[in-house]
């Protein structure tokens, strides 16, 4: 009895034993083959032509002058001298419009004319205070003479005082509203009456719009042009009351128009805002562009980014780096055969786009590695992605 008690123990031991070394073998097998897949899914082996064919450019981790940037959006305007509305002080009918909108103006140009009866009858009222000014200047004069040599009475001296200066005063009144008009009294004081009154823009530059129709009459002080210059044309920028503190007169801007995504336009800040906006929680910036084309006109949506400063940063140029849910990774070269290259991928922590290329904020991961490589890393990663790894 003894005998099959000390037999079934042995037995159940080797058993065991089978079963300890079994499991663990499979289940070191199973780790070692998720091990080799992960291995296999970060990298693969290229052949040399497939490397030339990609035009691969190899090397070392650049160091790049990157600079920092603020980014704001806004639109282009012009300052408020630079714009200007063209009114008529007194009611009146477009005889004649001379532009059109878009049309290149100077200073002085006639931008339409005007005919009515209140016109002639400003004229004709001017006309008779002049006279009666000039006809009381002189009567004035002759009661001075007539007091000094104490013939005339003051009592008369200050009756044709008065006079005079009433009609002056009236006079100058309605030779301020025919300057307004752009008349020439001097024209109206030899009897020359303007039979149409000409509107003539204020400032040089373009026409924005023409608000009127021929015939059509306008009350006083209807908006008939707006004219605007925008030799100073700049763009408006809001920027976040978090980065205000950034901001100073002088930063250069890289400018970016919707109406026109594949042009850049640079731009200098010529004045920040004291003032918070409520909504958004951001301050007004105005930056001169450099080189104002003639295409650009106010109004337009921009985009800007600010250089505030410049540091020399490890970086990589865009094209080196692919993304998908884990982050960035790059490539780098580990083994080189006769046909073929061994590429790694590796994952880096990268910043945001400038001047096309990306800071790197863990260099450490290339190793000082010289094998890096620099671009076309999207066909890489979709190489290794349709091949699982492994490539030639």
């Amino acid at each position: 009895m003894n005998t099959k008690l000390i037999t079934l123990g042995l037995l159940t031991l080797l058993l065991g034993a089978c079963q300890s070394e079994n499991v663990p073998s499979d289940e070191k097998s199973a780790e070692s083959q998720s091990q080799e897949h992960s291995k296999e899914a970060q990298e693969m082996t290229l052949g040399k032509d497939a490397f030339k064919d990609l035009g691969i450019k190899v090397g070392a981790l650049p160091q790049k002058a990157l600079n920092n940037l603020v980014r704001a959006k806004g639109m282009l305007t012009v300052p408020p001298q630079n714009k200007a509305t063209v009114t008529s002080v007194l009611g009146a009918n477009i005889s004649e419009i001379k532009v059109l909108e878009g049309d290149p103006v100077e200073k002085g140009t006639v931008l339409a004319y005007l005919e009515h009866p209140n016109l002639m009858q400003l004229q004709s009222n001017y006309v008779k205070a002049w006279n009666e000014a000039q006809f009381l200047a002189n009567e004035y004069q002759r009661q001075q003479n007539l007091y000094k040599e104490k013939v005339g009475s003051g009592k008369e001296l200050k009756q044709t005082q008065s006079a005079y200066q009433s009609a002056l005063a009236q006079a100058q009144s309605l030779e301020s509203q025919l300057r307004m008009l752009h008349l020439n009294p001097q024209q109206l004081q030899e009897g020359k009456l303007y039979q149409r009154v000409p509107l003539k823009s204020p400032i040089a530059g373009f026409v924005q719009k023409v608000n009127v129709k021929t015939g059509q009459f306008i009350e006083p002080q209807s908006v008939i042009c707006e004219i605007l210059d925008i030799h100073h044309l700049h763009v408006d920028l809001m920027v976040y009351e978090k980065d205000v503190h950034l901001i100073q007169i002088g930063q250069k801007v890289r400018v970016q128009l919707r109406a026109h995504p594949d042009s850049t336009y640079l731009a200098e800040i010529f004045a920040v805002g004291k003032n918070i906006e409520e909504s958004p929680r951001a301050v007004h910036i105005h930056a001169e562009l450099k080189s104002p084309k003639n295409y650009l006109v106010a109004g337009m949506y921009a985009s800007g980014s600010i250089i505030t400063d410049t540091n020399q940063v490890a970086a990589l140029p865009a094209d080196a780096l692919v993304q998908d849910n884990e982050g960035f990774f790059a490539f780098t070269i580990e083994e080189e055969f006769e046909n073929e290259f061994h590429l790694k991928k590796v994952l880096v922590k990268a910043g945001e786009e400038i001047d096309g290329y990306r800071p790197i904020y863990n260099p450490e991961v290339f190793r000082n590695s010289e094998r890096i490589v620099l671009n076309n890393a999207y066909f890489l990663f979709s190489d290794m992605a349709e091949g699982e790894g492994h490539h030639h």
